[in-house]
């Protein structure tokens, strides 16, 4: 069996009705600008990565891929969640690794024989990433808190604090 990102194994199980909401959100998800961006850099990433020797994958491409795909995943989950909270707990897991590749990208040019060229369209497209990361935090923002608390305590909208 092969899986493709609209294959959950479960659309049988679902009404009409369902069915129909879960294509709608799953559109949505796909379309978000941050979604799109973040394919792009697991995209770059993968790019630089096929780039690199068997040593500098070991060193540095091996960690961004991890993180590029991690962030895409995060941002995934947290579009497809109606929840303020799963949104946060992802930001917070997104941005960390947006951050990481940022730090990163500076290693290739100190411990890889990467293009400088290939490195700056890179960090480029990181910094078009965060712009739209601080428009999707605005939206998060924006959302009702559901009467479900952080069990961590760390997560608190601005709105459960009065």
């Amino acid at each position: 069996m092969t899986w493709d990102d609209d294959d959950f194994g479960f659309e049988d199980e679902l009404s009409d009705e369902e069915r129909d909401e879960f294509d709608k959100k799953n559109k949505k998800r796909k379309k978000h600008p941050l979604m799109v961006h973040a394919y792009e850099i697991v995209s770059l990433a993968n790019a630089l990565h096929k780039s690199m020797d068997e040593d500098e994958k070991e060193m540095q491409g091996d960690h961004i891929m991890q993180s590029a795909m991690m962030m895409a995943a995060k941002v995934a989950g947290a579009i497809g969640s109606e929840s303020w909270l799963i949104c946060m707990q992802n930001a917070a897991l997104v941005r960390y690794h947006a951050h990481d590749l940022l730090v990163a990208s500076h290693g290739l040019d100190m411990f890889t024989e990467t293009h400088a060229d290939h490195i700056r369209l890179f960090r480029s497209e990181m910094e078009k990433f965060r712009d739209l990361f601080v428009e999707w935090a605005k939206e998060i923002h924006a959302m009702e808190p559901e009467e479900y608390i952080d069990e961590w305590g760390l997560f608190l909208h601005p709105r459960q604090l009065l």
